[in-house]
């Protein structure tokens, strides 16, 4: 008989087993997570963008700011990156001042802004731009294929619905479904 395990996107049970585990504990859904990460990453553990790097594509300071090493952290197995991310949603989580995660496009946005995200910001709330954290704007092209407009909480969803559509995040759902069951 052969084992399930790692999944086709390279990840060994206890992957799922904590993302389960801790999201049970946070109170949000696993899905919203692995929508972020395959929004940002591909759920390529490996993958470096600029400064970015690994499943969530955390910058240096933040790594810093959760004592881990920067150099390398892309090659950590899945599940040690896994680790960290969920860390650093729990602390982006406290930083926009919220008691539990409403949605997955909010994950992504606090993320991505955690300061300036407002506490029940409509979904019209225009994220970035030109003008409003331009750095991020520009390092994240993906949320704006047609540039110079403003990126709306709904824009950004539709980001991560696309994003979504891939063949590793389906993996990475039938993988959850083998854990839950």
């Amino acid at each position: 008989m052969q084992s399930d395990w790692p999944d086709a996107n390279g990840f060994e049970r206890d992957f799922y087993v904590l993302l389960l585990t801790a999201s049970q504990n946070a109170g949000f859904e696993p899905e919203w997570l692995l929508a972020l990460m395959a929004s940002v990453s591909g759920l390529d553990p490996r993958a470096v963008r600029g400064e970015t790097q690994g499943l969530s594509q955390l910058v240096p300071p933040a790594l810093r700011n959760l004592g881990v090493r920067i150099d390398g952290f892309s090659e950590l197995p899945a599940h040690e990156q896994l680790q960290t991310v969920l860390r650093a949603i729990d602390e982006w989580r406290v930083r926009c001042h919220l008691s539990r995660w409403e949605s997955r496009a909010q994950m992504y946005l606090c993320s991505l802004l955690p300061v300036l995200l407002p506490v029940g910001c409509v979904p019209t709330y225009v994220v970035v731009d030109g003008q409003r954290a331009p750095e991020v704007y520009a390092a994240n092209p993906q949320l704006d294929p047609e540039q110079p407009n403003p990126v709306t909480e709904l824009e950004l969803e539709a980001t991560i619905a696309e994003a979504i559509r891939g063949e590793r995040y389906q993996v990475a759902l039938d993988s959850l479904a083998k854990v839950r069951s």
